[in-house]
């Protein structure tokens, strides 16, 4: 069975929940630079691409992002993102020569806004459900739970 096939026509709005896995080790650690890191190039990447990042999460070695914008801007947004953190990690690590990744973005289309809500949740929930904390709010990872976004990050 071969994959869903991803509609990129100019056109479509959709909202999608993406996320991906670092081929090995942990480094979204909670570290201010870290987290300055990541924020940079996700503020960069708003810059060059017109998609919107209404939340993010980034565990130890994955990361979740939910997104709104034409789709035929997401895959150019998502490598621009994952291109810049894996180029980053290995710079400052002097690690991960070579692949980064553990393959390439996934994605999930969120259909309708219940889905957006259920999503939102799971991906807030995630520290929790690993028992990393009690409460979202209390994750010390980089997550957007209780950030005004729109302040952060400029939003098109």
């Amino acid at each position: 069975m071969g994959k869903p096939r991803r509609d990129r026509r100019s056109g479509n709005w959709c909202v999608v929940h993406v996320t991906n896995r670092v081929i090995e080790g942990l480094p979204f650690v909670a570290r201010r630079s870290v987290k300055e890191v990541i924020l940079g190039i996700l503020a960069r990447a708003q810059s060059k691409h017109p998609m919107n990042i209404c939340g993010f999460l980034f565990m130890g070695n994955h990361y979740h992002m939910i997104l709104a914008g034409k789709a035929h801007h997401l895959s150019p947004f998502m490598n621009f993102i994952d291109g810049e953190i894996a180029k980053s990690f290995q710079r400052l690590t002097g690690r991960y020569k070579g692949k980064f990744w553990k393959d390439e973005f996934k994605e999930q289309k969120l259909a309708t806004p219940l889905d957006v809500v259920r999503m939102m949740a799971y991906m807030y929930g995630n520290p929790t459900k690993a028992g990393l904390v009690r409460h979202p709010k209390d994750y010390p990872g980089l997550s957007s739970f209780g950030l005004g976004l729109r302040n952060l990050l400029s939003v098109k």
